[in-house]
């Protein structure tokens, strides 16, 4: 039985759930789990306006070839109301149809040939080109069309995830140029003859690929001092339900999300957002609310399930939830059940914005076990 494991030194800091409160700037910052889950389904949340700034600075000084992007964005971000609900049906039609199979192979012989290194970047070295070899498949890509766009995209992401209204429209179009042309090229089609699947696999590499990288890496580092926990998710072949609910809350790399309330405003519990308002919603806060987690600062795989704020919540949820479940107990299964990890010896490099605590470089050491499972 896997008892409470306390997290020494939280990379995120010491998330703390409060009563909703006004910073001076007039941003309203919401941290309680109800809170942040009643906003995040409003009607009236909408997308940050800085985001809709940028993007409308962008298109006007790049009209014919920023519009695919355009397309994108109003698809996962700024719509709302029915015609957003339709493009997200149809996007979730085209990443829900598929599963995933995560190769081992590949896995064992990196594994293998890293197994004297002290220092091994686990998102470089193996969940990078994992979820490559899984999501090529999916769309008849080969492996190297697959990290050609999903590479493409991370400078978008980036641009997302950074300071937005500091970002110039000059570097967010050079970074959708890249994108655009990439699939372009890799499909065969130009932008403007881009189909539904086209739209729902740039999406895919844009924003969804990358908290999927950062949630199996930052998952991997953490289990590496604890070899009961390695142990534990052995035997579940790649961990429960229960493992996984608890490393979504814990390990996700999107830390705050950021919205402007719309029409005549929005109540989060005694309080109203009026409308024009900005508010923030600290997701890994939310996530460790003492209200509904017992002891939230300690991570328990024999926690009982609960739905937690790690994909969003409302009208602008993560459209990748069924991918990256699939994904992440075969790619633990597919490293443990051939090796055992500890950490390396360098420390780990994270990146931190206005929205976003990822790691950019996660060193961790590899033992191959005698008789894999």
């Amino acid at each position: 039985m896997v008892g409470h494991i306390q997290e020494n030194e939280s990379f995120l800091g010491q998330p703390t759930a409060r009563e909703v409160r006004k910073a001076s700037d007039g941003t309203w910052i919401l941290s309680r789990y109800d809170d942040v889950l009643q906003a995040l389904g409003h009607p009236n949340a909408i997308v940050d306006g800085s985001i809709r700034q940028l993007m409308e600075r962008a298109s006007s000084a790049w009209p014919q070839r920023y519009s695919a992007w355009s397309n994108i964005c109003q698809l996962v971000l700024l719509q709302s109301g029915e015609p957003h609900r339709q493009l997200r049906k149809a996007t979730a039609r085209v990443l829900q149809v598929t599963s995933i199979h995560v190769d081992e192979n590949p896995l064992r012989e990196t594994l293998h040939t890293c197994r004297e290194v002290e220092d091994v970047d686990v998102i470089s070295a193996l969940v990078e080109p994992a979820i490559d070899r899984a999501m090529a498949p999916l769309f008849g890509f080969t492996t190297n069309e697959m990290t050609r766009i999903r590479e493409s995209g991370v400078g978008v992401y980036k641009n997302l995830t950074a300071g937005l209204a500091q970002i110039k429209p000059s570097i967010f179009e050079a970074d959708n140029t890249v994108l655009v042309d990439a699939f372009s090229d890799v499909v065969g089609r130009p932008a403007d003859a881009w189909t539904e699947q086209d739209y729902a696999i740039v999406f895919l590499c844009t924003v969804v690929l990358q908290p999927l990288s950062d949630l199996a890496a930052n998952t991997l580092a953490f289990i590496a001092p604890h070899p009961e926990l390695q142990e534990a998710a052995r035997a579940s072949r790649g961990g429960t339900t229960a493992f996984w609910s608890e490393a979504e809350r814990y390990f996700i790399s999107a830390r705050y999300i950021h919205r402007q309330s719309f029409g005549d405003g929005m109540s989060v519990g005694a309080n109203h957002i009026p409308g024009g308002a900005r508010f923030i919603c600290d997701i890994a806060a939310a996530n460790r609310d003492p209200s509904r987690w017992p002891n939230p600062d300690d991570f328990d795989p024999a926690r009982a399930p609960l739905s937690n704020l790690a994909f969003g919540a409302g009208p602008h949820r993560c459209l990748g939830v069924a991918l990256s479940r699939q994904f992440l107990p075969q790619f633990l299964w597919g490293v443990l059940r051939v090796a055992n990890v500890s950490p390396g010896k360098s420390p780990v490099k994270r990146r931190c914005t206005m929205a976003v605590e990822e790691p950019i470089e996660i060193p961790l050491a590899f033992k191959m076990l005698e008789v894999a499972r």
